[in-house]
């Protein structure tokens, strides 16, 4: 008896999946799906890539270049975040001298990174 229920509980389940499968539209199945003919090629979207970075590349007052991102319109510009990265140079610099790193830090630094 408790298996017949089981089974009736299991078939009813099933008709309901059924039914809320039937219920739904095509295109939500598509859901990331793109259609080909809406996908650009890559040589089209390189293109509009550099076109928009020709548009837009200036060159500011404090010498420097900006170029505005290509996905976003109207956006507020970032702070340029100074105060913070000296903040940040100067606790990383504390930890490595008192861990005694700093040297070979400086020595990777110079022999490395600056030869590129």
């Amino acid at each position: 008896m408790c298996e017949a229920v089981e089974s009736r509980k299991h078939e009813s389940k099933k008709a309901e999946e059924k039914e809320a499968a039937n219920e739904l539209d095509a295109s939500d199945l598509w859901i990331a799906i793109k259609d080909p003919i809406e996908k650009l090629s890559k040589k089209e979207q390189e293109d509009l890539t550099k076109e928009h970075f020709l548009r837009t590349v200036r060159y500011n007052n404090d010498k420097r270049y900006e170029v505005h991102l290509p996905w976003l319109d109207n956006y507020a510009p970032l702070p340029h975040n100074l105060e913070l990265a000296i903040r940040r140079l100067e606790s990383t610099t504390k930890k490595l001298l008192i861990e005694n790193l700093y040297d070979a830090y400086e020595g990777i630094f110079w022999n490395d990174y600056m030869k590129v």
